[in-house]
This record gives C-alpha cells, structure tokens and sequence, in this order.
C-alpha cells in the first residue's frame, strides 16, 4: 500500500526536524551518582547529543552511558559540547569543577542548596540546573513530570537553559539562589523527614510482628489527597479532632518506645496549637 504525504504535511515534518536540531545540544555530564544515572537517558531521549561523561570510577556507570565517551580525569574533558551538568554531591562541586576551564560554554550543577558562583571560575555562562525529586538509580524517573528549578548569571544563559530544561521536563521554574535554598528546605522536610518516619514505624511494626505494608493504601490516599486541596485541609487524626483520650491510650502504649512516643508527643502538640 503506498502512502502519500500532502506537500504543506512533508514541509511541516521537515520544519519540525529543523527546529529539532537547532535546539538539539551535545551535552556532558560530570559525575556518575544517582542525577547523573537517571539524566542520561532523559538527555538522549529528548534529542540531544550526550558526547562524555566524566566520573572518577568510570565501571559505576558504563551500564547507563549508552554511546557516550568515558573519561576518569578532569583534564580529559572535551571543551566542544555545549551544555557541561555537574552531578556531584554538593560538597565535591568545588573540587571537581576547581581545574576546570570552559571559556563560554554553559556550565550547570545540580544542586538545591549551593551557589552558582561556584562555577564563576570555569565559564563566562554559569548557573543551576535543580531537578526536585527523589533519585535511586534502581527506580525509575519520569523526567518529564519533574519540576526543574533554573537560575543563570546572564539572561542570555538564563534563556538557553531555559531551553534546554523544557526539552527534559514539562515544569520548569526560574528562581533565585535564596528562593531555592528554601524549595530544597521543604524538600528535606516532605521527602527525608517523612521517609524517615516511615523507617522508624517499619522498625516498630516489625518489632511487633505486623507488616508495614498494611499501611501502603493509607500512605498512598495521604498523598493522593494533596492534590484535592492543600494540606491542612486534609488533616485527620485524633489530635485535630481534639480526642484527648484517644492520644492518652497511645501515649500508654508508645511508653515502651520512647523515642516513637517523643515524636507522637511533640507532632500531637503541634497539631493542637495549629488548629486551636
């Protein structure tokens, strides 16, 4: 069967491949941890050129390099890519980046916390690339739904990372360093902070023989009720319902934990006060 493509349909195909090499970028990433895994495959399924990737023991990320270069100096870093992301924990970034020199190429790390000036040595285009999630290398990501916080030290950078950053995700938010270094707060406080709860009610359900997975629906219809309204209006429990014996009979019960029933004591009092 033949197929016949209208002539405005062919030329509207051929524009969208133009558009889509224009913006195309060859990318490297420098680092090999968890940010590192998971952009790889965002960046060569958005249409971009992943040419290196630098991380000191080049073996933890062969599996995921796909046909990109592997370097494990500095100084073997090629200075012909376009955008160059750091994804190394926070307190490396000064001394990875610390020999490097980029001339005019874009240069971003990763990070919630630090300052872009960090890179004001490597480059004349610098700035933040933050994707806000949670990132294992075994679990996988959907870079698209992930928001991606941007700050430059040009607008010129600024709009070329912006471009950049749309291509890997569908959120994307200019913000400044303060600004960013409180998202990363609230991060902390939503994503290892409650993570870390979980940790201490598996150890305490497990000590009582009972499977934390029993708690998944009730974990899961927490979360899913975010999206109905915001948080406070989804408060339940005995403490914003004021049942003071309720909290009394589990007090009894947590006195063979104390460090679960300093949690309940201190939780329980904010909840009071915040809905009084």
């Amino acid at each position: 069967m033949l197929i016949f493509i209208h002539e405005n349909e062919r030329n509207l195909i051929n524009f969208r491949i133009t558009i889509e090499r224009m913006n195309s970028k060859k990318v490297v990433i420098i680092g090999g941890g968890n940010v590192a895994y998971h952009l790889i495959s965002s960046i060569t399924s958005s249409g971009h050129k992943l040419v290196q990737i630098y991380n000191r023991t080049p073996s933890k990320i062969l599996n995921a390099s796909g046909s990109a270069n592997l370097v494990n100096q500095v100084h073997g870093i090629t200075h012909e890519a376009d955008i160059y992301i750091v994804c190394v924990k926070d307190t490396a970034i000064a001394e990875v980046v610390g020999s490097l020199r980029l001339k005019d190429k874009l240069v971003v790390h990763t990070s919630g916390n630090r300052s872009m000036n960090l890179l004001s040595e490597v480059s004349s285009k610098f700035g933040v690339f933050y994707p806000i999630q949670s990132f294992t290398k075994e679990i996988p990501i959907q870079f698209k739904k992930t928001p991606i916080i941007i700050e430059a030290n040009t607008d010129a950078a600024l709009k070329e990372l912006e471009l950049f950053a749309k291509s890997i995700s569908n959120v994307v938010e200019s913000m400044d360093e303060l600004s960013r270094q409180k998202l990363n707060v609230a991060g902390v406080f939503a994503n290892n902070f409650t993570n870390h709860l979980f940790t201490l009610v598996n150890d305490y359900l497990k000590n009582e023989n009972i499977d934390f997975k029993i708690l998944l629906p009730l974990i899961q219809n927490t979360v899913d009720k975010l999206s109905l309204g915001s948080p406070h209006e989804m408060q339940t429990g005995p403490a914003v319902r004021s049942d003071m014996a309720t909290i009394q009979n589990h007090l009894e019960i947590l006195n063979a934990n104390p460090e679960m029933k300093e949690i309940y004591q201190y939780m329980t009092h904010k909840i009071l006060n915040y809905y009084a």
